[in-house]
């Protein structure tokens, strides 16, 4: 952008952004977001100096200001890459095996570190419970792939019974459970997975009574499991078989609008991941995308609440909220159950 161009673009954002304070003092609050001096910012409104990347991002993020209506236009595309495009999943093994792809690729690369927003349960500790997972693989199985090949009724037993499905699983936890990294959780991250149990019950998707009191079971186990991972800032697992573990930072945060997305940030490149409708995750490695990725996450966490190790109490309070909710659930779905079965 020559420097007609970007004094423009920087006149009409900072324009937008000072009728957003609605202050008699924009130059003070415009420097406190930015955490500059006053004589600083001046430079920036008077278009002396360019506001950097970090400083937009800041600005909008703050101000709630679109960036998409002055920079949009006049940017190359991000490139994202789905794989489902590329090819449908024609067995639930196929689908395990591209996330094995990546993880793989993942593992070789140095000196990497994540940061997993959930939205639901992540992913990768839902696979240490099979019977968790094989829910998750009938409802996508309903609600995108239509595989003719498995039943229509769940399958708890799915993971355990296919060795190629409980081989690929275990790959991907181990890998997983070996990268030291940072998770955001919430209070509302368990409430897609029981509204999901609670439908099922309704359409008789289950084989028998037994099988959904299982389920509830399980989940209780599955929130034990992750109360024990924040307890100890360490990513590890009671089931035989599980060697390795990892260090890991568990923050709480109920502010921030609701997104599944990771950043994985290593030596020589940065991936972020999107999932925009599960299980179909969205990938790139455009250094634009993952430094915008990177600066929101650091200001994501600047709103959040440390709930591992010393965040006992924080800790306490979300895993009693969550119990809390699983159990008002139960009653709801042991009740639909009994109207059902």
């Amino acid at each position: 952008m020559d420097t007609k161009g970007w004094k423009q673009f920087q006149a009409e954002f900072l324009k937008e952004a000072i009728q957003k304070i609605r202050f008699k003092k924009p130059v003070h609050e415009l420097a406190s977001i930015l955490g500059i001096k006053e004589n600083a910012m001046y430079k920036k409104i008077q278009l002396q100096t360019q506001l950097s990347l970090e400083d937009l991002i800041l600005l909008s993020t703050e101000l709630q200001i679109s960036l998409d209506q002055y920079l949009g236009s006049k940017l190359s595309p991000v490139p994202f890459y789905l794989d489902s495009l590329r090819k449908k999943p024609e067995k639930f093994e196929d689908y395990l095996e591209n996330l094995v792809k990546h993880m793989r690729l993942l593992h070789e690369m140095p000196d990497l570190k994540y940061c997993y927003i959930a939205g639901e349960i992540p992913l990768f500790h839902l696979m240490v419970f099979p019977e968790l997972f094989s829910f998750k693989l009938c409802v996508w199985n309903m609600t995108h792939w239509n595989l003719p090949s498995y039943s229509e009724k769940v399958n708890l037993d799915l993971a355990a019974m296919h060795t190629e499905v409980h081989t690929k699983l275990n790959t991907c936890i181990k890998i997983y459970y070996g990268f030291p990294g940072t998770e955001i959780w919430h209070s509302k991250m368990f409430d897609h997975l029981l509204e999901q149990i609670k439908y099922f019950v309704l359409l008789r998707k289950f084989n028998s009574r037994n099988e959904i009191a299982r389920l509830i079971y399980v989940i209780y186990q599955l929130t034990d499991h992750l109360e024990l991972i924040a307890a100890r800032g360490e990513k590890t697992t009671e089931e035989p078989g599980y060697k390795v573990k990892s260090p890991i930072n568990v923050y709480q945060n109920e502010i921030t609008p609701i997104s599944e997305s990771i950043l994985i940030q290593t030596k020589n490149v940065d991936f972020s991941f999107l999932c925009f409708d599960m299980p179909h995750i969205l990938r790139s490695t455009d250094q634009r995308f993952t430094t915008q990725s990177a600066l929101s996450l650091d200001t994501i966490l600047k709103f959040s609440t440390l709930v591992s190790k010393e965040g006992q109490a924080e800790r306490k309070d979300l895993f009693d909220h969550i119990r809390n909710k699983i159990s008002l659930s139960e009653k709801e779905i042991l009740a639909l159950r009994d109207m059902k079965y």
